[in-house]
């Protein structure tokens, strides 16, 4: 079934309805029924895929399904029938031969957008919902890439379940695909009913689709030009639409135990550290060259003042080297959102998954750089001093950790993130930070 107006008509509205995700700020009024009871917030029978596709960039488009595969399928499945599922749905997607391939993110190129949007749609078909929402899923595609998609969603649908999109100027081609057609404009709905009787509708309403012109093109501009014709389709129209029984399914949900809670948090914590393991930054050059400013700053009179400021630009520069992952934060919190919605693990999941899987790498990162900055400056000798500085670096470095993820969590996008957590280190550490002349010398304030 297709969704189609002009914009502004309610089409993302009506969508959000269905699916139970509308603002908080938006009040509706009536009742969404699923075969005459109201819908559970954590019924899983239920999909929602938006226009904007989530993933974490460093992965290939087969791993990303196999993750989304462990988390969504239920427990006792063995790995061999999850490789299974996740093969068919690469053919059912037509996604076999960008199966090793990166899906890419915003420094790292991947796969096509219609390829994403495919994947994106792959991932919600994996528990096989009865109802599929889709926000215009050909947003942002050329018409070989919509007529793809739009072809996958029509196999999807003669399987026995319903999608719903909504679509907002489809070509000749791609409206052809669809069995069932609704019309907005202004909020309300000018035609509801089979999508080849849609021409003859507006015909005997007066408003013929000339020869040669695209049906969903001449449906929009007759409920565009004037509110008049607007009103009198309204009133022409001879279906009568019953929101509440618009989707009629039975369905079924049961609540996952504790064991499934352990399973998904350990699923999340290997899929943190694998793509830690494929995208870590090499910081050691950083490392060196911080131990080499500092190089064996001594302890004469003159050496007292940096030596007691060496520490703050220390962890000053942990907390620069922490910022540079923000955009990861923000992609994974993305795929984080996308997977809540539909109840596949909560924020306390999450958090303990990313705490985990950030365990050893904080601490590496601690050994390696207090080992290279203790020695190079020439701290206070002995074993007991120098793991001190280790057991401070990891404490440090786990709590910027956590509120660059709290900033960024709070923040819309990467810029307003960046620029959040860089104003509160530089007001943090400005007293502590090295200057430069005009000669070039270092010296600090």
């Amino acid at each position: 079934m297709a969704l189609i107006g002009p914009s502004g008509s309610g089409k993302s509205t009506l969508l959000a309805a269905l699916a139970g995700i509308l603002p908080s700020n938006v009040r509706m009024t009536g009742n969404v029924l699923l075969n005459g009871t109201t819908r559970t917030k954590g019924c899983r029978d239920i999909s929602y895929v938006t226009q904007e596709d989530y993933f974490l960039g460093t992965l290939t488009v087969k791993e990303t399904l196999t993750y989304a595969a462990h988390l969504r399928l239920p427990a006792d499945m063995n790995k061999n029938e999850i490789d299974k599922v996740v093969t068919k749905i690469l053919a059912e997607m037509g996604l076999q031969d960008n199966a090793d391939s990166r899906i890419g993110n915003w420094h790292l190129r991947g796969i096509s957008s219609g390829e994403k949007r495919r994947l994106n749609i792959g991932i919600e078909i994996l528990t096989q919902p009865h109802v599929m929402f889709l926000d215009e899923p050909t947003s942002g595609l050329d018409s070989a890439a919509a007529f793809y998609v739009i072809s996958s969603l029509s196999n999807i649908a003669h399987d026995g379940r319903i999608v719903i999109c909504s679509i907002h100027q489809p070509c000749g081609e791609v409206f052809n695909l669809f069995d069932d057609l609704v019309l907005l404009a202004g909020g309300e709905a000018v035609y509801f009913g089979e999508a080849a009787m849609a021409v003859k509708f507006f015909a005997d309403a007066g408003f013929p689709c000339p020869i040669k012109k695209n049906p969903p093109e001449h449906f929009l501009r007759c409920v565009s030009s004037e509110f008049d014709s607007v009103t009198t389709l309204i009133q022409s129209r001879n279906v009568n639409i019953d929101v509440r029984s618009l989707i009629f399914i039975e369905f079924s949900y049961e609540n996952d135990d504790k064991g499934d809670q352990i399973r998904t948090c350990r699923t999340l914590q290997e899929l943190h550290t694998f793509c830690k393991c494929k995208d870590e930054n090499q910081r050691y050059k950083k490392k060196l060259i911080a131990g080499s400013l500092l190089f064996n700053i001594g302890t004469s009179n003159e050496a007292i003042f940096s030596r007691g400021k060496c520490d703050g630009f220390i962890f000053g520069l942990m907390v620069f080297l922490c910022l540079g992952g923000v955009p990861f934060y923000l992609e994974e919190l993305k795929v984080f959102k996308r997977e809540r919605f539909g109840q596949h693990y909560g924020v306390a999941i999450f958090v303990m998954s990313h705490f985990l899987s950030s365990f050893p790498f904080v601490l590496a990162i601690s050994l390696s750089s207090g080992t290279i900055l203790y020695h190079m400056v020439n701290f206070h000798p002995g074993f007991s001093h120098y793991c001190y500085f280790c057991m401070n670096m990891f404490c440090f470095i786990s709590i910027t950790e956590g509120c660059i993820l709290f900033v960024a969590a709070l923040t819309p996008n990467l810029l307003v993130a960046v620029g959040a957590a860089t104003g509160v280190t530089v007001s943090k550490f400005k007293d502590h930070l090295p200057y430069c002349n005009e000669s070039g010398f270092l010296f600090t304030l």
